[in-house]
């Protein structure tokens, strides 16, 4: 069997579709010795891209690396235009790492990967901290502003109401990173979660708006061939085959901010 951070058979992912929650309430008292077995025989999927390890780190990243399963190779995709002559260059951080300050993000980069980074982003950030060393770069700002945001709301979740403003505070968080130009799949988690409580609470229409916001990350990031889009897009003509988006809407809270002003207050 595969581990979980590897890519499971086809057949275990349909057939426990769901991870350990869902091999636990399959299995009942076989459980235990299952994953025993699953751990002790678990191998993690490596591979070594020769040509991707030419793409250079750059905190602002105009491109999106990853392994498709598909074709069995890893694939490049453009985030935004690149012009001719411009450095494609790709992020080498990930998770949590991504939104760290500047100086964070720096650390993070010498400790595993033995550089400085000098990319455009790092070095404006110099350049502010020379100018007005008592101000934080714009950039870092959003960072911190990120970081209260998470660090406000991680308790409130245990209680529906309670829910409701850990969603306002992705939301808020899912529009600072667009804000400063993030593309990963990384924080795929925060907007899936928005939209999970969206449908607990019966807003089909606010829940259907972050699906697409995923789906449009994901063809960004993967592609349309992507297994991961193949899976959203089904997953969307299964909740409403015939969902239009509304393009000319660009609310980031929908449902969720209009209703959090009042409770957002208690805090």
């Amino acid at each position: 069997m595969w581990h979980v951070h590897g890519t499971e058979p086809r057949a275990v992912r349909q057939e426990y579709g769901g991870g350990w929650a869902h091999l636990h309430t399959r299995l009942g008292k076989d459980v235990k010795q299952i994953l025993c077995a699953w751990n002790g025989n678990a191998v993690t999927r490596g591979y070594l891209g020769v040509k991707c390890a030419m793409l250079n780190h750059s905190c602002a990243a105009n491109a999106f690396v990853s392994f498709e399963d598909s074709v069995g190779r890893l694939v490049v995709h453009a985030l935004k235009d690149i012009e001719e002559g411009e450095e494609i260059c790709r992020s080498y951080l990930e998770g949590k790492e991504m939104f760290g300050i500047a100086e964070e993000q720096r650390k993070v980069l010498e400790v595993q990967r033995g550089f400085k980074c000098l990319c455009e982003t790092c070095v404006a950030v110099d350049e502010h901290a020379s100018n007005e060393p008592d101000a934080l770069h714009p950039d870092d700002e959003i960072r911190a502003e990120m970081r209260e945001l998470m660090a406000r709301y991680t308790k409130a979740v245990v209680e529906l109401s309670k829910g409701w403003c850990h969603v306002h505070a992705r939301a808020a968080v899912v529009e600072l990173i667009q804000k400063l130009g993030l593309m990963s799949i990384d924080y795929l988690d925060w907007p899936r979660k928005i939209a999970r409580w969206n449908l607990a609470l019966g807003k089909k229409d606010a829940a259907m708006k972050w699906m697409v916001k995923i789906l449009a990350i994901i063809k960004l990031c993967l592609g349309e061939e992507s297994q991961m889009y193949r899976d959203g897009q089904a997953q969307i003509d299964g909740e409403d085959g015939n969902y239009e988006p509304d393009e000319g809407s660009d609310e980031e809270g929908d449902e969720v901010g209009e209703e959090m002003d009042e409770e957002d207050d208690k805090l």
